[in-house]
């Protein structure tokens, strides 16, 4: 499996891992099968699972450094204007529930 979003990836990720990628249905199981987090919401679609937003806080002194990460599984709904909105709606909600005063992104 050659995934669209590997093209895009940076070279210094997953260098090395000798990993495959997760199929959309192995991806699905994994993620229900964590428990709920403040940290971890679902991007859904008509009430369909389509992706994953995520943050977590970097242990940097002082605090307030949060790393968020989008994930839109299926490239069919790539360039329609959903991970601007999801991510739009995380970053408010990643200002309002925590102390972050620095984002960085993960794509």
């Amino acid at each position: 499996m050659d995934p669209e979003w590997k093209r895009w990836d940076g070279p210094y990720f997953h260098a090395g891992q000798g990993t495959r990628s997760l199929t959309l249905a192995e991806f699905t199981a994994r993620a229900a099968a964590k428990p709920p987090s403040t940290n971890r919401r679902i991007i859904a679609l008509d009430d369909i699972r389509i992706g994953l937003v995520t943050r977590s806080g970097e242990a940097l002194e002082g605090g307030g450094w949060w790393e968020l990460g989008i994930l839109i599984c299926d490239p069919a709904h790539w360039g329609g204007g959903l991970g601007t909105r999801a991510l739009t709606l995380w970053t408010t909600a990643t200002l309002a529930e925590t102390n972050a005063h620095v984002l960085t992104l993960t794509t």
